[in-house]
């Protein structure tokens, strides 16, 4: 059965470049001269019951907008949107709350707004303050709550409206990484229990797993709609360039799989699967950030048999290295004769996520177990 329906929609907005803010702006400019740009263009989709979907695209492609749409905060300029379940958007935390009313107040105000009655709010208030972890600030007026205390309330009580429907946009990556880990899990546990999401999120690696389908937005348009990783991949290869090398050698990179714990220190198998092996005279592992900083290199030189052709695989194991929590990738470059690039796998396509409590509130890319010592 179909929990959204979005069929043939289209939507506009006036150019900002042309909005008549002043008085010689509305005399200047003639009425009929105001521009208007297309948000999205003819889009059709539809998500089923209990289906996790994700939107990606680069900025400007229409995701947010087409989320909005969705929840009703706009309505299209033609086509129709149908969701006839009850829905929740986590759109921006905490949107509608007062900032002179305490948080008690507010979390009935804005449970009405998401369309729960006083006694289905009473009902679940302690759960929704409990996952807050507001404590007695729960009766102090929201204007003097930090921003991580803000972002909790209005995730507590979004996700605590019991939707069948939950549409959420890049809401998780605020707050701090304990918050954000706690605002995943409960919607892992969403997911088990039958809702239907839709997510907006550039993390796009974190979506694999995440969930069964992937709409790739492009200038208003729907790109590609299907499974996770075959749009991902599709997405980054153009995000990034070809994910292939440009060459017209049989040795192609066919995956690049990593597997590991997130404990401290850090272990992980890279696996890499190729085409053909023969004429690799040298493979490249590399280690990144999430923002392309390079942490080391691993050289396999000739690793595989010339004599053999067909699929072969190399397995690389790393023990102990002191990662920092946070997102890295892995890179692979098969080198021939010459020092040629025959193949190249960006570490975008392959990322993963270490997460530990080691190094609470430090900064950097490695951590360790410090012991400390005070001498007079």
């Amino acid at each position: 059965m179909s929990a959204v329906v979005v069929e043939h929609v289209t939507k506009t907005f006036r150019s900002p470049s042309a909005s008549s803010n002043t008085l010689k702006d509305r005399v200047v400019r003639k009425s009929g001269a105001r521009e208007r740009f297309t948000a999205l263009e003819d889009v059709s989709l539809t998500v089923n019951e209990g289906e996790s979907i994700a939107l990606i695209g680069s900025n400007g492609s229409g995701k947010s907008t087409l989320l909005k749409l969705i929840a009703g905060i706009l309505y299209p300029d033609t086509g129709t949107i149908a969701c006839p379940q009850r829905l929740s958007a986590l759109l921006e935390l905490g949107a509608g709350f007062h900032p002179d009313l305490t948080g008690r107040e507010n979390v009935f105000l804005n449970a009405a707004l998401l369309g729960l009655t006083s006694k289905e709010t009473r009902d679940r208030f302690d759960d929704i303050v409990g996952f807050a972890d507001l404590g007695k600030f729960i009766d102090a007026p929201v204007r003097n709550y930090s921003s991580g205390m803000y972002a909790r309330l209005g995730f507590a009580v979004a996700v605590n409206t019991r939707p069948e429907v939950l549409l959420v946009d890049e809401v998780l990556a605020v707050g701090d990484e304990v918050f954000q880990r706690r605002c995943i899990q409960r919607m892992n546990d969403l997911r088990a229990s039958g809702v239907t999401i839709i997510t907006v999120s550039h993390g796009v690696q974190g979506l694999r797993e995440f969930c069964d389908r992937v709409i790739w937005l492009d200038h208003g348009r729907v790109k590609q709609d299907g499974n996770s990783s075959d749009v991902i991949d599709e997405y980054l290869g153009k995000a990034i360039g070809l994910v292939h090398a440009t060459t017209e050698s049989n040795n192609r990179i066919l995956e690049v799989a990593v597997t590991s714990s997130q404990d401290f220190p850090w272990t992980g198998t890279i696996r890499v699967r190729v085409s053909d092996g023969g004429g690799v005279e040298r493979v490249i592992v590399g280690l990144l950030t999430h923002s392309g900083t390079v942490l080391g290199t691993w050289n396999a030189l000739t690793p595989f048999s010339n004599k053999q052709s067909g699929r072969q695989e190399l397995q690389l194991q790393l023990d102990g290295l002191p990662l920092a929590s946070g997102h890295y990738g892995v890179s692979v470059t098969l080198a021939g004769p010459n020092e040629s690039t025959l193949d190249w796998w960006p570490a975008a396509s392959t990322g993963f996520e270490v997460a530990h409590g080691t190094g609470v509130g430090e900064a950097g890319f490695l951590t360790a177990n410090p012991i400390w010592s005070v001498r007079e």
